[in-house]
């Protein structure tokens, strides 16, 4: 399977999504009506296939976890939003590409949601920043976000396309698919927990977050160090320095905000006014 393509239709097709929402009304609704449906959609295979009791089971707790998270998203803000959408992906791989529910679930749909779902997810976070920064004092917070974007992009990427190819890419013995996803999936609430930490002006706990993150971009060419027992694909190895150059890039912004603009000098009666 040509995971790279399913990757790209899925963005494709969560572009078009938030071409629709945009110029749309009642954006929040159709936010949270696609998650549901995202959850339906499993469930709705699960009886097409005639899947057992227990995983039809698990499946409609999904549609209750996510719906309730959409729920709370029209009910309070934004955010719970952004978090259900950016947490599918974990469902995705968890019960469709790791486990035997991949018997009835596509593998293409489940990759294809992938990047479907961090798009969305991205949208709302962008969006909910641009509603709640008002003042010159955020630009730089907008731009952490911007690269935090772009690094969750190519690090799910990468590490996704590293999991279901784990005998291709050199690396240690003891790399497994199981480990790779788990590594992306506990990295990335730490990245955004730096992100929130910034925007709290908590520089210190921020840069040691941010910081940890970034090892999961910057140590991708790390595959190097190892034999290379299967020839690599171009897109391999755009994969492995996308997510190299989005790593030196987070680490850059870091090294700027604690050595040339030193915010953590700046208190909070010293920023500007709206």
């Amino acid at each position: 399977m040509n995971v790279a393509f399913w990757l790209l239709f899925g963005f494709l097709l969560g572009a078009v999504f938030l071409l629709f929402v945009q110029f749309g009304k009642e954006r929040e609704r159709v936010l949270a009506i696609g998650l549901i449906v995202a959850a339906l959609a499993y469930l709705g295979f699960g009886f097409a296939a005639h899947a057992s009791l227990p995983w039809l089971l698990i499946e409609a707790s999904g549609v209750g976890l996510y719906g309730s998270i959409a729920l709370l998203g029209l009910r309070y803000a934004l955010g719970w939003l952004a978090l259900g959408w950016a947490i599918h992906p974990v469902w995705d791989i968890g019960f469709h590409l790791l486990s035997p529910a991949k018997t009835f679930a596509p593998s293409w749909y489940a990759i294809s949601c992938i990047s479907f779902d961090l798009v969305v997810a991205a949208y709302i976070v962008v969006k909910a920043n641009e509603e709640s920064l008002m003042n010159s004092a955020n630009r730089a917070q907008k731009v952490l976000l911007a690269l935090l974007l772009l690094n969750g992009i190519s690090t799910w990427l990468h590490y996704t396309d590293n999991a279901l190819f784990v005998k291709q890419y050199p690396g240690p013995e003891w790399f497994t698919t199981a480990g790779i996803f788990a590594t992306v999936m506990v990295m990335t609430p730490i990245g955004l927990l730096g992100y929130w930490l910034y925007t709290k002006r908590m520089f210190w706990l921020a840069y040691g977050c941010l910081g940890l993150y970034s090892i999961t971009s910057i140590s991708s060419p790390g595959h190097y160090l190892f034999p290379i027992v299967v020839p690599m694909s171009v897109k391999m190895h755009s994969l492995i320095w996308l997510d190299a150059i989005s790593g030196t890039l987070l680490i850059g912004f870091i090294l700027w905000s604690m050595l040339a603009a030193q915010e953590w000098r700046v208190t909070a009666d010293q920023l500007p006014t709206p």
